[in-house]
């Protein structure tokens, strides 16, 4: 498939989650919190621990950070043509390989997660980029 008609089909996606009310964040499921007492954003006791790169933090999700983040940097290839890199950024890259060049959708947060993905990309092909897709603006993606 070209890139062209690629995006044109990622479009349509796109289309099709807004008018549905959803968005791409209609697509994670998202578990209520009981009660006020157990919602450490509602003020509940937090117990805190130290990352293995020294910072401080809610020790559910620091003990859990393997199953939801990549410790490392890492390459994953779920299906011919479509890369996952993770680890080289605070959110994992997609890298879609079309006949005419590659579409990368995230492309991370600064200059140097860019040069990283980059490099990453160069171990395995010469294709040019043809397109970037960069998410929207929601807080999670701005510092």
């Amino acid at each position: 498939m070209k890139t062209r008609a690629l995006l044109r089909t990622v479009a349509g996606y796109s289309a099709t989650f807004a008018a549905l009310g959803l968005g791409w964040s209609g697509l994670v499921s998202v578990q209520s919190v009981d009660s006020v007492e157990s919602n450490p954003y509602m003020g509940a006791p937090t117990e805190f621990a130290t990352a293995p790169n020294g910072a401080i933090g809610n020790k559910r999700i620091i003990d859990n950070a393997e199953k939801v983040a990549y410790l490392e940097p890492t390459i994953e290839n779920p299906a011919p043509g479509i890369y996952v890199f993770g680890g080289f950024g605070l959110a994992p890259t997609v890298v879609i390989e079309a006949e005419d060049g590659l579409i990368t959708f995230d492309t991370g947060d600064v200059k140097r997660d860019g040069a990283l993905i980059l490099g990453a990309i160069r171990s395995f092909t010469d294709k040019p980029v043809k397109a970037v897709v960069i998410p929207p603006a929601y807080r999670e993606h701005r510092f």
